[in-house]
């Protein structure tokens, strides 16, 4: 923003707002890719980075793939998959086995 010497970096993912390409196309290992490449071509120094819902997810991934990049995270609604590591990693061998079977919740 001109007005505040701040500037900003804005962007719909693939398949997503005014993007190109179909959402079910989309990937979380290609939208981080596409997250990390946007910040390593347009942004220099040290970024806050802000994610809303799957772009909260995506703000975790890309700070964990830049670490040096990022001087802080602000989330909005932030919707990261802890499934693995917060659920199911707590479920009993009977219950991973039903899981399984049943393809999750």
């Amino acid at each position: 923003m001109q007005e505040t010497g701040r500037a900003f970096l804005c962007f719909d993912l693939t398949g997503h707002g005014k993007s190109s390409g179909a959402f079910e196309e989309g990937t979380i290992g290609a939208w981080t890719s596409d997250v990390v490449a946007l910040l390593d071509a347009l942004t220099e120094g040290p970024q806050i980075l802000v994610g809303s819902s799957l772009g909260g997810w995506l703000m975790l991934l890309a700070a964990l793939a830049r670490p040096d990049r990022v001087a802080g995270l602000m989330g909005l609604a932030a919707a990261p998959d802890f499934t693995e590591d917060l659920i199911y990693a707590a479920f009993s061998t009977r219950r991973k086995r039903n899981w399984s079977r049943r393809g999750g919740f």
